[in-house]
């Protein structure tokens, strides 16, 4: 059974990780409580397993936090019946709010939540006390790094997660780059890593900018190829349906979905194809779950996103990560990869999904 949270300095390889996905609440916004609670049931049937509960005034309410954590009541009482790992954000602010200190944030926990979200305001020592009491999401950009080994040595990595922030307001989240180069250093600890997508009905709250206004489905997928995170949740509240689908049609187990386009007729057998790859310079090498049989157009030459099998292996297919020419064995072409430029981070566990054009 695979685990969020790896034990004690295992680094695991982020690609292997099994993939979480989640959804937001605000209590706080009552206009759309019904939804919320809908949501809440939808997104459990599709497969997802995380909330993050936004407590603090936002972008479309100013319910006060003691009242919004009222609210939180009923939703969570929802989510822990459906087995939902549930967190939200504090910091000194609403601590005093709240009337909670480092050392009874066990009153969080007996009221329904799995885990805090540590934003800012506390010192190391801080946190290592809440976390002998409730889970902790670590706030990679306000947590200091050069005391991240001695913190790992004081704690149950059990009881240690990390989620970036996100941002609603145009042009202020964070590049692709910045998102990497912050996660890695926790993910070679074996530390679990979230950050957000937005939603087309808002597209406010995500963590990446050059992010916004994508699917969550072709987010997602961007941030765990990049190493960015192996937990991804749609920022935004009550996404439609299609943006839920979105994003839970985009993994299958901890592999990637990739569209696989051909204007050949597709045989049911052949409409999914699982891999394991290995990474060339200019492929990837792979080997399916199974014989895809060899009726395809011919081809001399491989072309980035091209999908192609080796008729001398019904099982053996490669991917092009560049253009090449002179492909020795017998191979034809299975169909295209649409959106090719996420082959740009070399996944090595895929799934391949042929459709019609």
């Amino acid at each position: 059974m695979w685990t969020i949270y790896p034990k004690k300095h295992k680094s695991v390889p982020i690609n292997h990780l099994p993939m979480r996905l989640g959804i937001s609440i605000f209590p706080g916004w009552k206009e759309i409580k019904s939804e919320q609670m809908e949501l809440i049931k939808k997104a459990n049937e599709y497969g997802y397993s995380q909330i993050f509960m936004g407590i603090g005034p936002g972008t479309h309410w100013r319910t006060p936090v003691t009242e919004a954590f009222k609210e939180a009541k009923e939703y969570l009482e929802l989510a822990n019946k459906l087995g939902y790992y549930v967190f939200f954000d504090v910091n000194p602010e609403i601590f005093r709010e709240l009337s909670v200190s480092p050392q009874t944030v066990d009153k969080f926990k007996d009221y329904g939540f799995s885990a805090i979200r540590v934003d800012y305001g506390f010192s190391v020592e801080q946190i290592i006390e809440m976390s002998k009491k409730i889970k902790i999401e670590l706030n990679p950009f306000e947590f200091p790094l050069n005391e991240l080994d001695s913190f790992l040595q004081k704690v149950d990595m059990e009881k240690v997660a990390v989620s970036h922030n996100y941002y609603p307001v145009y042009y202020t989240a964070i590049s692709l780059s910045d998102a990497v180069e912050k996660s890695k250093r926790f993910k070679e600890k074996g530390l679990s890593v979230g950050a957000f997508v937005d939603n087309s009905k808002f597209r406010l709250r995500t963590t990446v900018e050059t992010l916004r206004f994508k699917t969550p489905g072709y987010a997602g997928r961007l941030l765990f190829l990049a190493g960015v995170a192996d937990r991804i949740l749609i920022g935004d509240p009550v996404p439609y349906e299609d943006d839920l689908l979105s994003l839970k049609n985009s993994f299958i187990g901890d592999s990637v979905l990739f569209n696989v386009i051909t204007e050949r007729e597709v045989k049911q057998q052949e409409q999914l194809i699982h891999l394991v790859c290995e990474v060339k310079d200019f492929m990837l090498q792979c080997r399916s779950n199974g014989n895809v049989e060899c009726e395809r157009e011919e081809v001399n030459s491989l072309e980035k996103g091209n999908v192609i099998l080796n008729c001398k292996d019904n099982r053996s297919i490669i991917i092009g990560l560049k253009d090449t020419y002179g492909i020795v064995d017998k191979s034809y072409r299975l169909g295209e990869i649409v959106e090719k430029e996420l082959l740009d981070f070399k996944p090595t566990r895929i799934s391949l999904k042929i459709v019609k054009l």
